[in-house]
């Protein structure tokens, strides 16, 4: 009986052995066929070569990836590209020459780049910015109450026909409605271009002050000086329902001489109004500056003895009454006859009087005072020789 039941136990204890030693040699067999399958997979993912980009790393312009191996690769295996997990081209290795691929990333952020030849992989990875949009506003001058043109930026970078889509509007800085005289910043409008890195240049809107006509006429009678005093200034080209007059005491000739369509200065009149910075005055207008009237005073003709005859000779010439001070002006030539031939005292008739000097032309003659003289009755031989009287008489100037 003791017999049976250390046989038994013996029996138990081999097949307890057994068991151990299988559980062992499977656990063996697990391990090594588990570590084959890990150095074949590492074989497999075996990192080889080296890849290089070529280009800008922007979203919308083109990478070029080259993959060169620094294994043995079989002459024609298959290279297959992938960009994150994507295939995206598969070329073949021929004769150790480096592989291309191009690819243009349609988004901006981080891609993995992936060269796959044999048993060898090579990973890249690639960091792709946003594109730059470079916005210019334009620079534009209009003249105050001018309807403003359309102000559209130019946009430089846009990807592809992406620009089609985007709107390039501008608006202008400080301005608040219709813009007054000056200037004011352009700016492009960057509120819808998205995945852009924008900059963007400034525009320049000018407007310029908007110039007047003087519709006045400017005349005045000659003084001596090129001044015309109180001019009454009439304005044209006022927009409606604005605030501008002009104040003006005086205005300036070009020169004091007569003459018509003579220029005339602007340069002392000046604008007021709450709109008169929108506005400005031309720099000359045109008037006119007539001659001043003179009177011949003081003339006298000498008596004479009957001759049949209306002619008179000058006995004193007299002189100008009105010429300005300082002006020279003379007379140059006078005329003179009696209104009868007969004996008796006549009114004596004033004829083309001719004016001399150098501001001549600035005056006109516009009567000349003589007195009577007398026609003697005809007398003796010897008056008749020696009271020839003589019809003109000229004086230098």
């Amino acid at each position: 009986m003791q017999q049976s039941s250390t046989q038994k136990t013996e029996r138990l204890d081999f097949i307890i052995g057994m068991a151990v030693t299988i559980a062992v040699l499977a656990l063996f067999g697990w391990l090594f066929f588990r570590v084959r399958s890990v150095f074949k997979s590492n074989a497999a993912m075996r990192t080889s070569g080296e890849i290089t980009a070529e280009g800008q790393a922007v979203r919308g312009s083109e990478q070029i990836f080259t993959y060169l191996p620094t294994e043995q690769i079989s002459d024609g295996a298959p290279v297959v590209w992938t960009v994150d997990g994507e295939v995206v081209a598969e070329e073949s290795y021929v004769n150790g020459a480096p592989v291309t691929m191009r690819y243009t990333p349609s988004v901006s952020g981080t891609y993995e780049i992936t060269a796959t030849v044999g048993k060898y992989t090579k990973n890249f990875s690639l960091d792709v910015a946003v594109p730059k949009l470079t916005l210019t506003a334009p620079n534009i001058t209009v003249v105050y109450g001018d309807v403003l043109p359309e102000m559209s930026c130019i946009a430089e970078g846009f990807v592809a026909e992406e620009g089609d889509d985007f709107c390039r509007d501008c608006h202008t800085v400080d301005c608040d409605g219709a813009p007054k005289a000056g200037v004011y910043r352009i700016v492009p409008d960057t509120s819808n271009y998205l995945d852009y890195q924008t900059e963007t240049v400034y525009g320049t809107l000018t407007v310029l002050p908007k110039r007047l006509n003087v519709t006045s006429g400017f005349v005045k009678t000659y003084d001596g000086t090129s001044v015309l005093s109180e001019p009454t200034v009439s304005l044209g080209g006022v927009l409606e329902g604005d605030d501008v007059r002009v104040r003006c005491d005086k205005l300036y000739f070009d020169n004091k001489n007569v003459g018509s369509n003579k220029q005339l200065m602007l340069s002392s009149a000046a604008l007021e109004g709450d709109d008169a910075d929108n506005y400005i005055l031309p720099d000359f207008t045109t008037g006119t500056i007539l001659p001043k009237a003179v009177v011949l005073e003081g003339l006298t003709v000498k008596d004479k003895i009957y001759d049949g005859t209306t002619k008179a000779s000058i006995d004193r010439m007299g002189a100008l009454v009105g010429v300005c001070e300082g002006d020279s002006v003379a007379i140059g030539s006078v005329k003179v006859s009696f209104d009868s031939s007969d004996a008796g005292v006549h009114n004596v008739t004033v004829s083309d009087v001719s004016l001399v000097g150098a501001d001549k032309d600035n005056y006109l003659l516009v009567k000349a005072d003589c007195r009577k003289a007398e026609i003697e009755a005809k007398g003796s031989l010897w008056d008749r020789l020696f009271t020839e009287p003589s019809t003109e008489t000229q004086i230098a100037d």
